[in-house]
């Protein structure tokens, strides 16, 4: 798979997009999972083929647009896979890991996650703030790589004074890889939905959007150039 030139346009912090093949069509049919008609394959087979079908595209996007083996990282230890899960107790991962959701994955969050590693997000999730909390809704202590995924952040609120992001705070960069990213309805006292220490890149037809976002002192979203 070979990496076509990009050219990203940013508007204010607000939306951002990069092109690269593969396509949008290609990337659309990894996540949609269609099943095969019944005269071509037994349901069980199909969905079999199905899931194959997705991890090979999961891995050929990781070695297309990651570095380091990111993607390789072992499944984060006790978070969910699928399925709409609430989670009432702060959680500390100490070590790099691969989150990786399939469709329809939605976890509500009445205390922080906190990755005291390298945070990669795959496939499909939706993260939930219920209430406002002591911190971001996700801590990354390292790097944080979305890749070939749809993600989303409702509602995280940073409640504390001088708080830093409101779904994310990253230590070092935020690399977003042939994905989709939202951000509505988050809050902290700078970058709104998304504060990062180090940069933020978007390769292969990746977008990222901020709706409803506030902050007192920054924008929705805070990186250093």
């Amino acid at each position: 798979m070979s990496l076509a030139g990009s050219f990203a346009t940013l508007l204010l912090g607000l939306w951002i997009t990069g092109a690269v093949r593969p396509s949008r069509e290609d990337f659309q049919q990894l996540l949609e999972a269609e099943a095969a008609p019944p005269d071509v394959l037994p349901i069980a087979e199909a969905e079999d083929s199905k899931h194959r079908n997705l991890e090979l595209g999961l891995r050929e996007a990781g070695a297309a647009f990651l570095e380091g083996g990111s993607a390789d990282y072992p499944h984060c230890d006790g978070l969910p896979r699928n399925g709409s899960h609430v989670i009432d107790t702060a959680r500390i991962l100490n070590s790099s890991c691969t989150w990786h959701g399939h469709p329809g994955l939605q976890v509500t969050l009445k205390e922080p996650l906190i990755f005291q590693g390298n945070l990669t997000l795959m496939g499909e999730i939706q993260i939930v703030g219920e209430q406002e909390l002591d911190g971001p809704c996700i801590n990354v202590s390292g790097k944080m790589t979305v890749l070939a995924a749809h993600a989303s952040f409702v509602g995280c609120r940073n409640g504390i004074e001088e708080g830093k992001g409101g779904a994310l705070f990253i230590l070092k960069d935020f690399i977003v890889g042939n994905s989709h990213v939202q951000f509505e309805s988050c809050a902290a006292s700078s970058g709104g939905g998304l504060y990062t220490e180090g940069s933020f890149s978007l390769e292969a037809q990746s977008t990222v959007s901020f709706d409803n976002c506030t902050s007192t002192s920054a924008s929705a979203a805070f990186w250093d150039l």
